[in-house]
């Protein structure tokens, strides 16, 4: 508790410092680690609104979503509401700005959670979801 009033004065009174994203961060993590998860997402939410990009963004929002990045749960979650919707490399690797590489990587880590999978339509590998309910076996934990 002492560590939280600490970094709410720094949030508070102290918000043109260059540690307000760590500040901000680590309220996230410590509310979350605490089973408090609204506040979690109440400080996550300041800290998306001002600071959406940078390492402790990241860090804050692998937290909130299961370990998955912002690019990863964005297409498990357009997945998750669009039945038909899949996804390939290409697509995937336009979309969020990203190497073909870095694509691979993030849709490999969603096959290997079994969020996705894959199979081949022609010469494409495409990606789709799984099933709703790995999706919400694999948030619920």
């Amino acid at each position: 508790v002492p560590a939280i009033n600490r970094l709410k004065i720094i949030v508070n009174e102290y918000d043109k410092t260059i540690f307000i994203e760590e500040a901000l961060h680590r309220l996230v993590e410590t509310y979350y680690h605490l089973g408090l998860e609204g506040e979690a997402k109440k400080y996550a939410k300041i800290f998306g609104y001002n600071y959406n990009s940078g390492e402790w963004f990241e860090q804050s929002y692998k937290i909130l979503n299961k370990g998955l990045n912002k690019r990863q749960a964005d297409l498990v979650g357009y997945l998750y509401s669009k039945e038909k919707a899949k996804t390939n490399i290409s697509s995937y690797s336009k979309k969020y700005n990203v190497v073909r590489q870095t694509a691979r990587k993030d849709l490999n880590e969603l096959v290997n959670a079994d969020l996705i999978f894959e199979y081949k339509d022609g010469r494409n590998v495409v990606f789709k979801i799984s099933s709703k309910e790995n999706i919400d076996r694999y948030l619920g934990q």
